[in-house]
């Protein structure tokens, strides 16, 4: 603990550092393999805070433990800074330590050190020094505030949200503080409410915040649509998001391995799960005559070499599964974070890409058994026949890879080709003759398209995926920050997809904290529906 509050006193925000010196400097082992994993100050910095006071907690020393240092409580923090709790809660995720030291009758109390103060002052000494000089709302300025805000909405109809954020800007405040004095006016005299006192959000405004989100429409235009805060907007999508989570039909494959310590390091590390995520775009569907001509060039998939893929993708469902059962209670009281949505949605994306892999490796044993059932060729048969069977096949094997259990013993293209022939078995009005009429069609110039069936390997994963009509404006992104954020986020790259948090750590040519990669995310989406919408 020591070591990781020493560390915190050298950290530069600016740079970057490399997993094995953090872990050196804190436990002083130093590891035998390097790692690629990096981090920026400015994460270290809260991280290692964090840290400090967790350790702190759970041995709950007593202050005298920590002698000759001085502690101070929250409120003498506030006063020696010149700011409120708000304030010093949020220094804390930027570096500024707290301890819990046990109290007189035995329970935790957060104290501050003077030292660990003075160095957060000295570190980041010009913003302690304007929050400072932030001071209450007197009458005089809260009453010209009012005015201006009644003013606003009378002349020019501005909601509360644009109001306030017109006045933080001219008086110099924040534009949380002036929202809640507007609302508090409000509510304290309803008769002379300058805006409208919102009560409870119905299920109307609620889609309405759903679908301009899933559209890329900024929280800010939202919610002055709406009449709400930022805050609304984003508490109504993550809800969204939690309700979306937990409505999913995931693969409940469980193996003995996944609660072993150690699990998803074994699970999810191999390269095949890694860094051979790439997929061919319409793979799944397109012109039947070249569809057909690549899958049957397809290599036949090695069952065994398949296990790891098999691994990875049951474990990641089984991840999720308990991640969303746990919050499932809590979720309607408290709310899920966001962080937590993020990683739970990259890890159905991730789980999703290795499903697509293994449906698209299989086509070709599903496409034989097809062919041999049929006594020719597929690409002789009727174009609603064509696309039925197409489709079953994608179907059969997404629900195969859904339930093979590779304990069992039996070889994926066993089982899989047995639900196959199954399959086919249950389809009425499949002849040996072909459509004579069709395939002439086609041998002449015609042409069959195959729709790309995609939602058939499960509705969570086209929910997760970046829409095929978006991954083509990616490489017209002007913006690098967007447009390796957008590459990492959904594995474009052939890599597995990244959450906002791992690529906040990757590199300096990305943005270096959680919030600036949503965000960076969030622009990114937009530009890209823009750039459709220009070339349509």
């Amino acid at each position: 603990m020591e070591r990781a509050e020493a560390l915190v006193a050298e950290i530069v925000p600016d740079r970057m550092y490399p997993l094995e010196y953090v872990i050196f400097r804190v436990t002083s082992f130093r590891p035998e393999q390097s790692s690629e994993h990096v981090f920026s100050g400015t994460a270290l910095l809260g991280d290692l805070a964090r840290f400090v006071e967790r350790l702190s907690s759970s041995l709950l020393l007593p202050v005298d433990a920590y002698e000759p240092r001085l502690a101070l409580s929250l409120e003498e923090t506030c006063d020696r800074l010149g700011v409120g709790k708000t304030t010093i809660h949020r220094y804390r995720q930027h570096g500024l330590v707290a301890h819990t030291v046990r109290d007189g009758d035995g329970r935790g109390s957060l104290v501050f050190f003077a030292d660990a103060v003075e160095r957060f002052v000295e570190q980041h000494r010009a913003s302690v020094t304007r929050a400072g000089h932030f001071s209450r709302i007197d009458a005089q300025t809260k009453a010209h505030m009012l005015r201006r805000a009644q003013r606003y909405r009378e002349r020019l109809g501005w909601t509360l949200q644009k109001s306030a954020r017109r006045l933080a800007a001219r008086f110099g405040r924040s534009e949380e503080a002036v929202r809640l004095l507007l609302k508090k006016h409000d509510a304290a005299h309803p008769k002379q409410a300058i805006f409208q006192v919102s009560g409870r959000l119905d299920e109307r405004t609620r889609r309405l915040i759903v679908r301009a989100m899933g559209h890329g429409v900024s929280a800010g235009e939202i919610a002055d649509h709406a009449g709400r805060s930022r805050h609304t907007v984003y508490r109504v999508w993550n809800a969204f998001r939690a309700a979306r989570l937990q409505s999913y039909e995931l693969p409940s494959v469980v193996l003995p391995t996944f609660d072993l310590e150690g699990a998803a390091d074994v699970l999810l590390s191999p390269s095949r799960v890694t860094d051979e995520m790439g997929f061919r775009e319409g793979a799944l569907g397109g012109d039947v005559m070249t569809w057909h001509a690549d899958v049957m060039q397809t290599e036949s998939p090695d069952d065994e070499r398949e296990l790891t893929a098999f691994g990875a993708l049951f474990y990641l469902c089984y991840e999720v599964g308990r991640q969303r059962a746990a919050f499932a209670d809590t979720g309607k009281r408290r709310g899920v974070s966001a962080g937590l949505l993020n990683e739970l949605e990259t890890q159905l994306l991730w789980a999703g890409r290795i499903k697509h892999g293994l449906v698209e490796r299989y086509l070709r044993p599903a496409l034989v058994v097809v062919e041999q059932h049929l006594g020719g060729p597929l690409t002789g048969r009727g174009r609603s026949e064509v696309i039925g069977l197409h489709h079953l096949m994608i179907q059969t094997i997404s629900s195969a890879v859904d339930t093979y259990h590779p304990e069992r013993g039996q070889h994926f293209t066993a089982y899989m080709s047995f639900q196959m022939a199954r399959a086919l078995a249950q389809v009425e009005g499949l002849s040996d003759a072909s459509d004579r009429a069709s395939a002439r069609a086609r041998r002449a110039g015609g042409s069959l398209i195959l729709p790309d069936a995609v939602t058939l390997i499960g509705s969570w994963y086209v929910d997760m995926d970046l829409p095929r009509s978006l991954r083509e404006q990616v490489v017209h992104l002007e913006d690098e920050q967007q447009r390796l954020v957008i590459t990492g986020m959904y594995g474009l790259d052939g890599k597995r997809p990244r959450t906002h948090g791992e690529l906040a750590h990757m590199s300096d040519a990305l943005p270096s904290t959680v919030a600036q990669v949503a965000a960076a995310a969030t622009r990114a989406e937009r530009e890209l529906r823009r750039l459709r919408r220009m070339k349509q």
